[in-house]
């Protein structure tokens, strides 16, 4: 809907983008990781991280300092990420039998 310029969506997904861009932005601040990893179906869509990497740097640019800018990418595996951590997860705490 987003490709088609639905303003609805595009409005929603404006706002998505910017909760996930503070998310991240907090995230960066607190714990300070070397990378952020963004998965799940949407992940997919390049779009996505075009946003959030649009979103992020709005906030930098009104912080008064710098700070590190957070390192964002997608998933290896996108949607099968979780399902990939959760089974790793698994063989960890029962073994591999």
């Amino acid at each position: 809907m987003i490709k088609k310029n639905d303003e609805k969506a595009i409005k929603a997904f404006d706002k998505f983008t910017m909760n996930l861009a503070r998310g991240i932005y907090n995230i960066q601040c607190i714990l300070d990781p070397e990378k952020i990893l963004i998965g799940g179906g949407i992940s997919k869509q390049p779009i996505l991280l075009e946003k959030i990497k649009e979103k992020l740097d709005d906030i930098y640019k009104v912080i008064p300092f710098d700070i590190p800018k957070a390192n964002i990418d997608t998933c290896k595996y996108f949607n099968d990420s979780n399902l990939i951590g959760a089974l790793y997860n698994y063989y960890i705490q029962y073994g591999f039998e």
